[in-house]
């Protein structure tokens, strides 16, 4: 009795078993990272929401769903994780393997600083000295200047770009498929500057020959009338 009982569950629990692998396989193929195609892809705090930030071009961001026009979305950088809100049409899907979705970019203040809670830079959160690290997550031109938007300590805010040590995000390393070559497109090769000017030089030297030549031929062949000569005896003076 026991051997069949064990024979009847067995095979429930290995159904169930499967039953799960193939949801998280699921779940594991509808998270898809999308990527950020141009410079001005909004990252919103909600819906209705403003703008945090611009997302960084050419990296990725993880989608978690789509509501409307609007991409739910998450992105993750050195163990900082926020998500929020973007336009859906404004993200690209490439079928790349992704490895590194969005920049791990450290900057640093080069004086005392002030972090703020919002782009108006009204509202302080606290001070930043000199040398201080902060995770980079995005930026956003203002009226006046351009600021970033960072994490430190646990906490996220804005700072003023003229703070910060001049740095460079590289374009992510992965093929941009998302842009397209136009087709049939011409291109015109330069000429060589030295090959150009003795072809020039070789064409007027044939013109002047050409026309030499044809100067010469002229003449040859044109007739030439005789000169008369009148003559006249001096005494015909006298």
């Amino acid at each position: 009795m026991k051997k069949f009982i064990i024979f009847l569950i067995l095979p429930l629990i290995i159904m169930i078993n499967l039953s799960f692998l193939s949801i998280s396989e699921s779940k594991a193929e509808n998270i898809k990272y999308y990527r950020i195609i141009n410079q001005t892809t909004p990252f919103y705090d909600s819906i209705d929401g403003e703008i945090i930030f611009y997302l960084p071009y050419t990296y990725y961001v993880k989608v978690l769903d789509v509501v409307d026009e609007f991409a739910h979305i998450e992105i993750q950088t050195n163990n900082i994780k926020i998500d929020g809100y973007t336009i859906y049409e404004e993200l690209f899907f490439d079928s790349q393997e992704v490895v590194s979705p969005y920049p791990n970019v450290q900057i640093n203040t080069i004086k005392t600083t002030t972090l703020y809670s919002d782009k108006t830079m009204l509202n302080p959160i606290r001070y930043l000295f000199p040398n201080r690290s902060l995770t980079y997550l995005g930026s956003y031109q203002t009226d006046t200047e351009k600021v970033y938007f960072v994490s430190y300590s646990g906490e996220v805010g804005y700072v003023k770009e003229s703070f910060i040590e001049s740095f460079i995000i590289k374009d992510h390393p992965n093929e941009l498929t998302f842009i397209i070559p136009e087709e049939n497109e011409e291109f015109i090769t330069a000429p060589n500057t030295n090959n150009y000017l003795a072809f020039k030089l070789s064409i007027i030297s044939c013109l002047i020959i050409a026309g030499i030549i044809g100067l010469c031929i002229s003449l040859k062949s044109k007739k030439t009338k005789p000169v008369s000569y009148e003559y006249y005896d001096e005494n015909d003076f006298d």
